[in-house]
């Protein structure tokens, strides 16, 4: 008699993502695509097609697409002027890399708002709750901005 062998299901990276999200006014289309490397990242926002410049993925190997997300807010970012009005913003944000050795990813957010892509952030876990953030503007080099704490996903 033949003992049959065990198997173990494994998931294979996904290749691309594409996923819709309501908003208070209009739906957002999110598309990601990369295996070993990102090679593209589209937010449609109402009439508005964004894309991240592919120079901005040249450090963000391994992308983990499954944990892919897009997050709202309402907010200021960079330099504004006294009295103006918040800006709405999405973010999309995922893991990236192999895991730490505190079992956590690091992450990278890219930021939208004003109708055009506008800065990668990126977190690097320094503990089991705290990671060094580096915030990088199209054809600038990332600048270490501090450190923030969160709890793991």
């Amino acid at each position: 008699m033949m003992t049959p062998a065990i198997a173990e299901d494994e998931p294979r990276p996904w290749g691309r993502v594409v996923f819709e999200v309501p908003g208070e006014d209009e739906n957002a289309v999110v598309n990601v695509e990369g295996t070993k490397d990102l090679a593209k990242v589209t937010v449609k926002w109402g009439k508005q097609q964004m894309e991240v410049p592919s120079a901005e993925f040249s450090e963000i190997n391994d992308p983990r697409l499954s944990t892919a997300e897009l997050l709202f807010g309402e907010g200021y970012y960079g330099k504004f002027k006294e009295g103006e009005e918040p800006v709405p913003h999405v973010l999309v944000e995922m893991e990236f890399g192999t895991r730490s050795e505190f079992g956590t990813f690091a992450s990278v957010k890219f930021l939208f708002h004003g109708g055009k892509y506008q800065e990668r952030i990126v977190l690097t876990p320094t503990g089991p709750n705290t990671w060094t953030e580096y915030r990088k503007s199209p054809g600038k080099s990332p600048v270490e901005t501090g450190t923030t704490t969160k709890l793991p996903r």
